[in-house]
């Protein structure tokens, strides 16, 4: 209507005197068996047709209606399960003319008209549980279905609207044996010929879904596996569990010839794992769609699932999915070689909890080759974080990729990768190998004790150590968060040190207040490397000085005197006694 189009507005019209039904009635039929079914609606009048159904399960099967017009150039969504049908008899709008069905069957019946309602009964079990899903919107019925479950008493057990979209879908476990009914009708109380339902219930049982998370809003990028000869690529694999846990592994045995696939089992409190895909330096340019499975690491649970990708075709308003299409394989190609690579320095000394670490990326350059590379660090542990970009500037040939733990981050010998990419006349992606990175608990705790001072004078704060993780040498701590015109020094330690004293020393210009962000940065010298952790904080109270005594006399003069036998050092006071001290000055001084 707005006279739009391209050269790429392509359209496909059918023009004949096929028949095109609306609905196939019952919308399934049991796997492997010869199922007869009625077409219906748009001008058939019930084409009844036989059809053998496959062996195997296909989540797309359709039906094609043909009559002496030919055959319809488009099917009719048609489940495909394990155990057969039962059928709806009219009249049944209550539970006392329920139809009778039985379980494993499917329950089929037709909404035929406005205000109609359907029951069934059957027989459960007790501690029996049940996934009730109703299929009527997912086969393209115009039914927006509402489905509820009753005992014998009519009494409403449960039921469901919208889960599955306009679907239904809702898990029952059953209290007791016995006979029970369930109901479904439109939720606007329509009816009509081709309003077809289909009501499937079957024991909980596991399920395993594959897929790589999106990496961009409305973007295919990098959901497939793509590796330069002699390179590397890589990608998160996502895993859905239903029903079950456990680590899940892949099975890699139908890549292509020259692609390895490294990666270590998912971890069974994970639903992403890192994977890397190498290609030789002589592996055979092509492409191919191959199915990508994961299975439980437990081969008596015989728990497995394939690799899913949806393919967004067409958006409309507010970016709304119109079309789409579920692809169970995985497109890998191996395409020529690019003119870099990375390699991350295998990390010597662990990142702690409460710590950061300087990751150091290199990249190899072909001769000539000198683009910017701009990295990402797309699998993170746990309580794991890192900056969304680092770039490898034009020229250079390393970076360091900031990364950090924080105080829950889960500890374990872990494997991350980096991902990079670059203009080679369009964006080409490489990944760095598969390198380990250990996630421990930090060294050592400090429990910094509370303290006030007044401006211009000196304070001390005392550090409690809790060596939680001895270490050889001497490693050194960073008192961080000091106010302006408030300075001290670092402090060197070791794994014998039970206490440390920061002397602080302040300004008349030191800002008055109270000063929350106080913390200790420790720099533990291990293998080679220095690891980082923040541990501990405390607050530094600045108060003004006390004003003079009121009617105070005069100082006498300073008399010269003998020298006395030196002291000892006054006793250091607790943080009671020292706000004890200084509540008696202010009383002293008349201040409030």
């Amino acid at each position: 209507s707005s006279y739009g189009g391209n050269g790429a507005a392509f359209y496909r019209l059918h023009v004949g005197t096929y028949p095109r039904p609306t609905a196939v009635y019952p919308a399934g039929g049991q796997l492997g068996t010869k199922q007869q079914v009625t077409f219906k609606g748009n001008t058939i009048d019930n084409l009844v047709q036989e059809f053998q159904l496959p062996d195997k399960p296909d989540a797309e099967f359709e039906l094609f209606a043909s009559d002496a017009g030919g055959s319809a150039p488009s099917g009719n969504v048609f489940r495909l399960f394990p155990h057969g049908n039962s059928m709806e008899q009219e009249p049944n709008n209550d539970l006392k003319t329920a139809s009778a069905a039985a379980l494993p069957n499917a329950f089929n019946g037709i909404i035929e008209k406005e205000g109609d309602i359907d029951f069934f009964k059957f027989q459960a079990k007790k501690d029996q549980t049940l996934e009730i899903e109703c299929y009527a919107r997912r086969i393209r019925s115009p039914l927006d279905p509402v489905v509820n479950l009753y005992n014998e008493k009519s009494q409403r057990l449960g039921g469901n609207d919208d889960s599955r979209g306009p679907d239904s879908y809702f898990r029952y476990k059953f209290p007791a044996d016995g006979e029970y009914f369930i109901s479904i009708t439109d939720h606007l109380s329509r009816g009509g010929e081709d309003f077809v339902y289909r009501i499937e219930m079957l024991p909980v049982s596991p399920a395993l879904e594959l897929g790589i998370p999106r990496n961009a809003r409305y973007s295919q990028e990098r959901q497939t596996i793509v590796v330069a000869r002699g390179n590397r690529f890589a990608a998160v694999i996502s895993a859905q569990r239903t029903n079950f846990g456990g680590e899940i592994a892949l099975d890699t045995s139908n890549f292509p010839k020259g692609v390895s696939v490294v990666a270590e089992p998912m971890a069974a409190n994970l639903t992403t794992m890192p994977v890397v895909f190498e290609a030789a330096a002589d592996a055979p340019i092509e492409g191919e769609l191959i199915e990508l499975t994961g299975r439980h690491v437990d081969p008596k649970q015989n728990i497995s699932g394939v690799f899913t990708n949806r393919a967004d075709l067409v958006r409309v308003r507010n970016n709304q999915l119109l079309w789409m299409k579920d692809v169970a394989q995985i497109p890998v190609a191996v395409v020529e070689e690019l003119p870099f690579k990375l390699d991350i320095v295998e990390p010597k000394a662990p990142l702690t909890r409460n710590g950061s670490m300087q990751l150091k990326v290199v990249a190899t350059r072909k001769e000539g080759f000198d683009e910017p590379i701009t990295l990402q660090f797309p699998f993170r542990p746990p309580g794991v974080g890192a900056s969304s970009r680092v770039t490898i500037p034009k020229g250079q040939n390393e970076v360091f990729y900031p990364i950090n733990a924080n105080g829950n981050a889960e500890m374990k010998k872990w494997k991350i990768f980096v991902i990079g990419s670059a203009n080679v006349g369009g964006n080409a992606w490489v990944s760095s190998q598969l390198a380990p990175l250990e996630v421990t608990d930090s060294f050592v705790d400090l429990d910094l004790a509370r303290t006030a001072v007044e401006q211009g004078q000196d304070t001390e704060i005392i550090c409690k150590v809790n060596m939680k993780n001895p270490f050889e040498g001497d490693a050194k701590i960073k008192l961080v968060g000091l106010p302006p015109k408030v300075t001290t020094e670092d402090i060197t330690f070791n794994k014998e040190s039970k206490e440390l004293i920061f002397k602080v020393k302040t300004d008349p210009a030191s800002p008055q207040g109270r000063h929350k962000s106080l913390f200790c940065q420790v720099e533990i010298p291990i293998n080679g490397e220095t690891v980082v952790h923040t541990t501990g904080s405390t607050e530094l109270r600045i108060d003004k000085p006390a004003p003079p005594k009121k009617d105070e006399p005069a100082k006498p003069d300073t008399v010269a005197k003998k020298e006395e036998p030196k002291k000892e050092a006054p006793k250091r006071l607790t943080r009671l006694e020292q706000l004890r001290l200084e509540a008696q000055k202010r009383l002293e001084s008349g201040s409030n």
